[in-house]
C-alpha cells in the first residue's frame, strides 16, 4: 500500500499499528518517516500468516497530525 500526504504541509506520523478481529494473523513494516512532507509518499507492506483456517480480517490503523479521523486500509486472508 501506498500513503500519501495530499496536504500543503508535512504531517507527524504519530502511530501506525495493525489491529482488528484477527490482528495476530498479519504484520506490518513500512518506510513511513516520522514526518512525511507535503507530495510525498511511503510505502506499507503487510505480510499474511493465518493462525487459523477460514477468512481472516483486520485493519493497518494510520494515526498523524493531518486532523481528522484514523485512517485505515481493510485486510482479508483466507488461512488454509
Amino acid at each position: 500500500m501506498t500513503l500519501t500526504n495530499k496536504g500543503t504541509a508535512a504531517i507527524n506520523i504519530t502511530k501506525m499499528y495493525v489491529g482488528g478481529q484477527d490482528y495476530r494473523d498479519f504484520s506490518e513494516t513500512n518506510t513511513c518517516p516520522s514526518s512525511l512532507n507535503a507530495g510525498a509518499n511511503c510505502s506499507i507492506q503487510v505480510v499474511f500468516d493465518p493462525l487459523k483456517t477460514g477468512t481472516r480480517t483486520a485493519a493497518v490503523y494510520v494515526e498523524d497530525s493531518g486532523g481528522g479521523t484514523t485512517q485505515y486500509f481493510t485486510l482479508t486472508g483466507t488461512g488454509d
